[in-house]
């Protein structure tokens, strides 16, 4: 049954006070694309719940600020892993959301800085998987690129395992696509042939499936 915009607001409202923002975050985090894409439909609903403008803002506006705590506050290798996945999930949701999130140098910085050879496998997935979902638009790409996304990126192509390459092509295409920079970056280390090589490997081993779904997912949305 459809809900009256009144109700919707209530609900949307009642759910971000009774910490049900810091519950969709964790879970976010948790493998396996139909988990997520769950995680992503509720999220989503709350968002449309808001009869208006103004009222979606003021949701992004108190989530911001959490996930921005969450990703910069990360001390272990399976809390960086949770941000970022979380923080991909969630910035799929709404426009505005990526908006601000690109907006802010801090949490860009930190994606970017997740890339190094320092983290584990798990770490750099996940900060490329939130890097291909916020780099949507040209606008996005040019900041992200910006912020040096585009050399971790290539790194993680040419030295990273299955998921890794995976997620970071995914991300390095989309750049690509957007950004002449990036693009020019990509060619000259051989990009195509890097792209045939993730997706040859990852069918061959299945490594690289999740990846593939999830980021499949994002694409459509």
């Amino acid at each position: 049954n459809v809900m009256s915009g009144d109700v919707q607001l209530q609900v949307a409202r009642g759910f971000s006070k009774a910490r049900g923002f810091q519950a969709l975050r964790g879970l976010a985090g948790v493998p396996g694309g139909l988990m997520r894409a769950r995680i992503l439909a509720a999220f989503k609903a709350l968002l449309d719940g808001c009869g208006s403008s103004s009222d979606r803002e003021t949701l992004v506006d108190n989530i911001v600020p959490a996930i921005k705590m969450d990703l910069l506050n990360a001390s272990t290798p399976k809390e960086r892993t949770r941000a970022a996945a979380s923080l991909g999930v969630i910035a799929q949701a709404q426009q505005e959301l990526r908006a601000q999130l690109l907006g802010n140098t801090a949490v860009l910085g930190a994606l970017v800085a997740l890339l190094g050879s320092e983290h584990p496998a798990s770490v750099r997935t996940a900060a490329s998987g939130a890097l291909a979902v916020l780099a949507a638009k040209k606008e996005g790409a040019l900041k992200i690129v910006d912020a040096g996304a585009a050399d971790g990126l290539l790194f993680v192509t040419l030295d990273g395992s299955a998921a890794e390459r995976a997620a970071a092509g995914v991300a390095m295409a989309k750049l690509s696509a957007l950004n002449e920079d990036a693009r020019e970056l990509f060619v000259e280390h051989g990009g195509v042939a890097i792209l045939l090589d993730i997706a040859v490997k990852g069918a061959a081993s299945g490594d690289g499936d999740e990846a593939h779904v999830e980021e499949g997912e994002d694409a459509s949305l």
